[in-house]
């Protein structure tokens, strides 16, 4: 099928006419990315980043997850188990206290540690 005639976009190929110039250009459709950062969670990191997203969204919970568990552990959010879950909060603490103040803080972290049976 001509990407011409489906006025300037396939999304079975992921072809785009670039904006600059006629030329097409190749993309990843946004829907493949997000599928792909939802498939590398692990139940753990899921369940931490669903109490995340109730006070920042899930976008954004979902996304600390993944950067404070590869700046804290040294590794990515499919890897949390149980025992990594507490040097976790302590991490995610400052950032939390910034965001959703002391008090909410607190509440939050305890939030999770119930949801993680902890």
């Amino acid at each position: 099928m001509d990407p011409e005639r489906m006025g300037g976009v396939d999304p079975r190929y992921g072809w785009a006419k670039s904006r600059i110039g006629d030329r097409w250009v190749r993309f990843e459709p946004l829907r493949a990315k997000l599928d792909r950062d939802v498939v590398a969670m692990n139940p753990i990191a899921e369940r931490i980043s669903a109490v995340l997203a109730v006070y920042l969204g899930p976008h954004t919970g979902r996304v600390a997850v993944k950067t404070f568990a590869l700046k804290a552990l040294g590794r990515g959010p499919e890897t949390l188990t149980l025992a990594d879950v507490p040097h976790l909060q302590t991490v995610l603490r400052p950032m939390l206290r910034t965001f959703v103040g002391r008090a909410r803080c607190e509440v939050v972290l305890d939030e999770m540690s119930k949801e993680l049976g902890l």
